[in-house]
């Protein structure tokens, strides 16, 4: 599931555990292709979060430590790892799920600019969510003011071409608006789902 059917079926998993190198078969390909990993404090077992850094930071890994400390210092935070073979190295390292919601305008375009035809289009599937009422009015008030460009987002007759140019084009903070909005909302969903399982 991990390797094959997510890659050829296109939907993504999420794995949570407590243990980075866990001893079981398959641990190392999942771990070898994880996109993202979130590390969040661990005040029992530095070493592993240590052992990481030398993997994924070879000739930096006190720089990568360093980041660690410094991303969960408080409670509850965590440091994202960028594993995608696209990322700038510049945005391997980072302190929020999503690099625009603390980037300028500049860096914002930079990641626009980068980002995959799929990552644009799962940017305009939100948008087409938000039209279709599959989030609660609570968190599309605040997204008001961009209905224009979300309507055209949600287009499907729209080129991604042209549609990477709109978010490029954006000003003001529409994506670090619409993405916690619907995430809040997707959040609840999955979570009732492993409920469900469980």
């Amino acid at each position: 599931m991990f390797t094959v059917e997510s890659h050829h079926k296109k939907f993504s998993i999420i794995l949570i555990t407590q243990n980075l190198f866990p001893r079981v078969r398959v641990a190392r390909d999942i771990s070898l292709n994880a996109h993202y990993i979130i590390l969040f404090r661990n005040n029992r077992d530095q070493s592993q979060i240590a052992c990481f850094g030398r993997q994924v930071f070879p000739d930096r890994s006190k720089f990568f430590m360093d980041a660690y400390k410094k991303a969960t210092a408080e409670q509850y935070d965590f440091l994202l790892v960028d594993c995608f073979p696209t990322t700038d190295e510049e945005l391997r390292l980072r302190q929020s799920i999503f690099p625009d919601h603390k980037a300028n305008p500049q860096q914002r375009n930079a990641i626009l600019k980068s980002a995959t035809n799929e990552q644009i289009k799962t940017l305009c599937e939100i948008c087409h969510n938000v039209l279709a009422g599959n989030v609660p009015k609570a968190n599309v008030k605040r997204l008001c003011r961009y209905k224009r460009i979300i309507r055209q987002l949600a287009n499907r007759n729209i080129s991604i071409a042209r549609k990477r140019k709109l978010l490029t084009n954006q000003t003001g903070g529409f994506l670090p608006l619409v993405l916690p909005a619907v995430l809040s909302f997707v959040g609840g969903l999955v979570g009732k789902a492993i409920g469900k399982r469980i």
